[in-house]
């Protein structure tokens, strides 16, 4: 089946409203107050007669309805033991995690065809609305459940995921799939062979579903391109469930999928994860390869992209761990280092050295996640580690360095993968805001703060295209903040090496839909561990409560800075959205990592 990447869906949103004056038109324009959301709304065909996705592979471009599937209902035994129900959601969904379902088809309890339906069923349903799988593969998906099932029935080997239903994020190359970096006209074909990790994911015995959306390029917390169209948040579809792994998140917390292999180069993993309520892990910048995983910057080395799971518990993304170094499931790739992957379950709590702050320095968290930390603190407190609160070392030269190097090219790379092609607004914006020279920098962030925009100044004047020697002066830079970084926590305890840190994942819960590129300072507090090369993930701190959202509220916000009016339009409505909390370790800790996360996931969540 040949499919066209060169349809678009983006001509079917509204375009952003235009300011007379040519300065302006580099500002990334905000709706007003009212109607946020609507006067952005998703692709038509999502708003009127939304098509039911099949079994079969649909093609790239959601504008074509088709039948919904019949007799594909799971059965009761699999509701029993897999699914349940809610008032607000009465279709079944995987109240299990990855863990324990690989578990209950491994004893027979559950087939992986079973398990598999149950997904699609999802799929068929609720994916027309939320948009988060963007290249399903039903049919090919139930053929390799049957082969799991046959192979389990013939006594053959059983891997650690055998049978078990899971996404990829489309980055990753996936046989017989596409991937288009939500850029039309970026693919070419269907990939040949597979990426190293998902071979791995295929060794181990997983059930690929497809392929799940991401925002263009993948370089904003958001989840939009002009292929797919835009993700929706299950929870509310005036929101993103986050990004750029957004359409993983999505379809984990919506029960589509149990386990999505996702990638991390500013929060990636972890913001998605946070909005939806899950688990998501970046391990330690070197421990997984980046081959067969397509990228907008690919000659940025001085920060690294970290593949990484989204789930459900710090179990599964041990497990998916586990699976992805798994060095007898395929080669070791150049760009991986052999370093053993340490059992967490060993890590003692009690004499851990955790160091943690609410506000970072460059954007404070909401009163419902700045809540959430400190409870995390409580908590680890009381499981008898060392817990001491202290302001985050330099977040200027934090921020300087990584959004310097980040931009190093001033997204010349990016540029040229969309010359021609067709853009979502705020992309068009940050790729023209990229370009901009430094003395068009230094005129332009004046006007900006003086039009209500500090936040877009400041960027314009952390960012922007450098010399060779300007970079390698930041690379150095880069080093440097790394040491001292350590050193400085050290010195809260004493000397003594801190072990962790504990921090807010974003300032924000969910964002809403159009806000992302106004709202990247809020998102700094994930940029911390790609920096650092640490390894640091995000488990669930529950919702935000209504009485977070009143305080929230009635906290002054500048009606005059747009980043002020975007805050308070955030928390109106917040209240019932999921949030969590972040935890760092040092680099090759990342054991470290996910046993502080796995003892904070289940009290913070109840």
């Amino acid at each position: 089946m040949r499919l066209n990447l060169t349809t678009s869906v983006v001509t079917r949103i509204p375009p952003a409203r235009k300011s007379g004056k040519w300065i302006f038109a580099w500002i990334p324009q905000i709706p007003p107050d009212t109607g946020f959301c609507r006067s952005r709304g998703v692709p038509a065909p999502y708003e009127e007669g939304r098509h039911q996705l099949n079994y079969d592979e649909a093609p790239l471009t959601p504008a074509v309805r088709r039948p919904a599937p019949q007799g594909r209902a799971p059965n009761r035994p699999l509701d029993q033991a897999f699914m349940t129900t809610t008032v607000s959601d009465p279709l079944p969904a995987p109240r299990l995690g990855t863990t324990e379902i690989a578990q209950q088809i491994a004893s027979g309890q559950v087939s992986s065809r079973e398990a598999v339906e149950a997904c699609l069923h999802r799929i068929d349903q609720i994916n027309p609305r939320l948009n988060a799988i963007a290249q399903p593969r039903g049919q090919q998906a139930l053929r390799d459940a049957d082969a799991a099932d046959q192979q389990l029935a013939s006594g053959g080997p059983v891997g650690p995921l055998h049978g078990v239903p899971i996404t990829i994020k489309d980055c990753y190359e996936l046989a017989g799939s596409q991937t288009t970096l939500g850029i039309p006209g970026y693919s070419h074909g269907p990939d040949a062979t597979d990426s190293p990790l998902v071979k791995r994911l295929k060794a181990a015995g997983a059930v690929v579903l497809g392929k799940t959306n991401i925002p263009q390029g993948m370089l904003l917390h958001e989840c939009e391109n002009p292929v797919f169209g835009r993700t929706l948040h299950p929870d509310d579809d005036q929101r993103s469930p986050g990004g750029s792994s957004g359409g993983e998140a999505a379809a984990v917390a919506a029960g589509m999928s149990m386990l999505g292999l996702a990638s991390d180069l500013g929060g990636s993993t972890r913001q998605p994860a946070h909005c939806c309520g899950l688990v998501g892990f970046k391990p330690t910048s070197g421990r997984l390869t980046i081959r067969g995983s397509q990228r907008s910057m690919p000659g940025l080395r001085a920060l690294v992209i970290q593949p990484g799971p989204i789930c459900r518990t710090t179990g599964d993304a041990d497990l998916a761990m586990r699976v992805l170094l798994d060095p007898t499931a395929a080669p070791k790739q150049p760009d991986e280092r052999p370093v053993a992957w340490p059992d967490y379950r060993q890590v003692d709590l009690a004499g851990l050295r955790i160091a943690y702050w609410t506000d970072n320095g460059v954007a404070p968290p909401c009163v419902a996640i700045a809540r959430a930390v400190e409870q995390a603190a409580k908590r680890l407190t009381e499981l008898g580690a060392e817990v001491i609160a202290t302001p985050a070392p330099n977040p200027d030269e934090m921020m300087r360095t990584y959004f310097g190097l980040i931009s190093a090219d001033g997204l010349r790379s990016f540029g040229r993968l969309l010359q021609g092609r067709e853009k979502t607004d705020q992309i068009a914006r940050q790729v023209r805001l990229g370009k901009l020279p430094r003395g068009a920098r230094a005129f332009l962030a004046p006007l900006l703060d003086l039009a209500g925009q500090p936040a877009l100044a400041k960027l314009l004047r952390l960012s922007g295209p450098r010399s060779v020697d300007q970079y390698w002066q930041l690379t150095v830079a880069a080093d440097a903040y790394k040491q001292q970084f350590w050193k400085t926590l050290d010195q809260a305890f004493g000397g003594r090496p801190v072990d962790a840190v504990l921090a807010p994942p974003h300032s924000l819960p969910a964002l809403r839909h159009g806000s992302a590129l106004h709202l990247l300072l809020e998102g700094s507090h994930c940029y911390l561990a790609n920096l650092l090369d640490a390894p640091a993930g995000v488990v669930p701190a529950g919702r935000v409560t209504a009485e977070d959202e009143r305080a929230e509220l009635a906290k002054p916000h500048s009606r005059w800075a747009v980043e002020g009016r975007l805050r308070r339009q955030n928390a109106l409505g917040s209240a019932g959205l999921p949030i969590g909390v972040q935890v760092m370790a040092r680099p090759w800790r990342d054991d470290v990592a996910l046993a502080v996360m796995n003892r904070l996931e289940q009290p913070l969540a109840s």
